[in-house]
């Protein structure tokens, strides 16, 4: 079974799903005077969350238990949130998408038919999943309690880190080739150092939605989005973490705007920043550089 065949994409995608079960557990479970990964999170039975009844097995299947039951819980008949098939279904996404994606980008397999190693393509595939798997996770968290927990933060930074190793130590296959935007980030490099370019990122960010913290007095966003995003930019690197910035904020007004205008939600209401800045990570590493063409093509450029 190889990574070409739809055997392993359907392995990983089961595979995946089982995870945004996980995931679901952690973040509905999680409370923010507890480690992320404590016992009281991730132990214990499943219950239904409004009658409390333990979970038989057969309702704890990903996406086929919901289907099965309806969206209702078996006992009460209490609706379900969308969420838990939602992000069953993302997970399971991620693990399939996230290596075919790069694996296009990077032509890999036309590197393993030229006698190339892909150790560099498993590595990258693998912080890369985790990366967006550590987001979804942090959006459920932020939505719910609207707090983003550092713990995740750190694995995101660290998983930057990796990313950074990893182009370093296979510097000849990313000679090119190190930003989702493609040629189109030559626009906004100061320099060519892939470490320095790494680290801009994270001041980068650091700075641009530290500033909107200052002036917005903390109404804005809160410092928790300002970490992540310090986080994002160890990973992204520049200029791409300015896209995700940019597209996290277009996201954001297209989601706020509508409620502002049709008065379900007021100016001050309090806005979870943290969503937007995934799905502008997620916009950037898999649209980047189909929309920074398209955009640059109404000017011909």
């Amino acid at each position: 079974m190889t990574m070409t065949t739809p055997l392993f994409y359907g392995f990983i995608f089961v595979l995946g799903l089982a995870i945004g079960s996980f995931l679901n557990v952690l973040g509905l479970r999680y409370r923010p005077n507890r480690f992320l990964l404590a016992s009281p999170v991730w132990s214990g039975r499943s219950r239904c969350p409004h009658c409390g009844k333990t979970l038989a097995w057969y309702e704890l299947i990903p996406v086929v238990s919901f289907i099965y039951l309806r969206g209702a819980c078996h006992t009460c008949v209490h609706p379900l949130s969308v969420q838990y098939p939602a992000v069953e279904l993302a997970a399971g996404a991620t693990l399939v998408a996230v290596p075919f994606y790069l694996a296009s980008l990077y032509d890999a397999p036309l590197f393993a038919a030229n006698g190339g190693m892909l150790a560099w393509f498993y590595f990258l595939s693998v912080v890369w999943v985790l990366a967006i798997l550590a987001l979804i996770l942090m959006s459920i968290i932020d939505y719910r309690q609207r707090i983003i927990p550092d713990e995740i933060v750190a694995v995101i930074a660290a998983l930057g880190v990796v990313k950074i190793a990893v182009l370093a130590s296979y510097d000849q296959v990313f000679l090119i080739q190190q930003s989702f935007l493609q040629n189109y980030a030559l626009l906004g490099q100061f320099w060519n150092g892939m470490v320095l370019n790494h680290v801009l990122g994270a001041v980068g960010a650091l700075l641009i939605l530290g500033s909107i913290v200052l002036i917005t007095r903390g109404k804005g966003m809160g410092m928790g989005d300002v970490k992540l995003g310090g986080a994002l930019g160890l990973l992204f690197g520049w200029p791409d973490i300015f896209m995700v910035i940019v597209f996290a904020f277009l996201a954001g007004t297209l989601v706020t705007l509508p409620q502002l205008l049709w008065k379900t939600k007021r100016l001050n209401d309090a806005v979870p920043f943290g969503p937007f800045l995934a799905v502008g990570a997620l916009a950037t590493f898999f649209f980047g550089y189909t929309i920074i063409r398209s955009y640059f093509s109404l000017f011909g450029i």
